[in-house]
């Protein structure tokens, strides 16, 4: 009987402790619905080169300058799909960007379709894509949508074992094609040359087709491995003795990256801040985000200026990118031909990222004015900063005459700028310090600039 009892007073208490328990959960769901989310969605879709690194940066600091918190990134059923979350409990604002980097290509596709908002791409927009979308989005036809967000280049990646050092672009092409098989033809060991390569959704393949492929007018081999991630593709390169294959410049990891040279007969050019944000590597590009005049969404255009900022710039350092703005450097130069004003440059100045150059017709190209304007940029931003600019031939002699045609590329260059508002301080005179040491024509060519240091 009393047994009896204490089971009924055990039961009791039991079922009240289980009311009080659901009572609770039950409060806390209400009170989650209770809150009403001002949620806001943006869509960047497209270039796994901007996607994997940059954007992430690019989000988490965009989101924390305007105030939102509590970031959380949700991994989607593929390694390139992730979706951040950020709140703002003050005031119940909720911001979801998705993130989706299947390769430049996807970004338009999906932009046409109307899936994203912004597209992310490591190459320039087709003909054929920018008439696409024209069609829905007018602002297309002008290049008020395009916006570049930083520059990059292909690297060319080996084993670390590699022997090998550096190949030209037209040895490159042969691998790539099959034509070159061994790595014993390029003076490295009896090891068959293993082909990777990315995904024909890739803007990185885009270039390198357009680079390298196109040019020697031949077809990747057959028998090369694909890859949509970068990071997937390096770690192959790194765990095969014989790999070669080729990703932006952020993305080499562990791997060997080679010199490439543009001709036969140069000893190449390795990639870094200067040679990439120059353009002087052969298979330099620039990164972009493409976004339609037309949408409406203000935190699209808020985001894209984000990345143009000197805060988003800043996190492309982080990315391993180079920024749009002009980077400053202090190189190392063994030459005994150096002037002794270039020596007190080097001492006390630092260089920018910046290389100008005339045509053979003595005009600016597209690449020379785009570059005027990153200066007037970096002189706004530095107003205190002394410009100096230094020029060079590509005659080791440095004949009169060199000097003479390195004193009007001097003095035209300072015209351009001071007409803009850059006021130079001071000229130059280089002489003869190659970056490329070659054989060719083009080679030399190279060698013929003007760079622009800063105090």
């Amino acid at each position: 009987m009393k047994s009896g009892l204490i089971a009924i007073i055990v039961a009791a208490i039991l079922a009240v402790g289980v009311f009080f328990v659901f009572s609770g959960m039950k409060s806390q769901e209400e009170e989650e619905k209770a809150v009403q989310w001002n949620t806001t969605t943006l869509r960047l879709h497209g270039s796994n080169t901007v996607g994997e690194k940059f954007a992430p940066e690019l989000i988490e600091g965009f989101l924390k300058g305007k105030g939102f918190s509590n970031v959380s990134v949700i991994q989607g059923d593929v390694p390139v799909e992730r979706l951040f979350i950020a709140e703002k409990h003050a005031t119940n604002k909720r911001m979801r960007i998705e993130l989706h980097a299947h390769g430049s290509s996807t970004g338009f596709k999906d932009l046409k379709s109307k899936t994203t908002d912004i597209a992310m791409s490591s190459r320039p927009i087709k003909a054929e894509e920018a008439t696409a979308l024209s069609a829905i989005y007018p602002s297309f036809s002008s290049e008020d949508v395009e916006h570049i967000i930083a520059y990059d280049a292909l690297a060319i990646l080996v084993n670390p074992e590699n022997p090998v050092n550096g190949l030209s672009l037209s040895q490159i092409a042969a691998i790539f094609s099959g034509e070159i098989s061994n790595w014993n033809e390029l003076g490295g060991p009896d090891q068959a040359i293993t082909v990777l390569a990315r995904d024909d959704n890739s803007g990185t393949w885009d270039t390198f087709k357009n680079l390298v492929i196109k040019p020697s007018g031949k077809e990747l081999v057959a028998s090369a491995s694909r890859f949509e991630s970068s990071k997937e593709l390096t770690s192959k390169v790194v765990a095969d003795v014989g790999a070669i294959g080729f990703v932006g410049v952020s993305h080499t990891g562990d791997a060997k990256v080679l010199r490439v040279a543009s001709q036969e007969g140069s000893e190449g050019i390795i990639p870094d801040r200067f040679s990439i944000g120059t353009e002087d590597y052969p298979l330099s590009r620039k990164l972009y985000l493409y976004m339609p005049a037309e949408l409406k969404e203000p935190m699209a255009k808020e985001f894209i200026e984000f990345a143009g900022s000197n805060l988003g710039q800043a996190l492309a350092k982080n990315a391993g990118l180079i920024s749009f703005f002009p980077t400053r450097s202090r190189p190392s130069v063994d030459s005994d031909a150096l002037s002794k004003k270039y020596q007190s440059l080097m001492n006390f100045g630092h260089r920018l990222s910046v290389m100008l150059r005339l045509s053979e017709d003595k005009s600016m190209d597209s690449k020379t004015l785009r570059d005027i304007e990153r200066l007037i940029s970096f002189s706004k931003q530095n107003p205190h900063r002394k410009f100096v600019l230094a020029g060079f031939w590509d005659d080791p002699t440095m004949k009169q005459a060199s000097k003479q045609s390195t004193d009007e590329w001097l003095n035209f260059f300072q015209q351009q700028l001071s007409s803009r508002g850059v006021d130079v301080m001071e000229r130059v005179q280089g002489g003869y310090v190659p970056m490329e040491k070659s054989q060719s024509k083009n080679g030399n060519l190279m060698n013929r600039r003007v760079e622009v240091w800063v105090l």
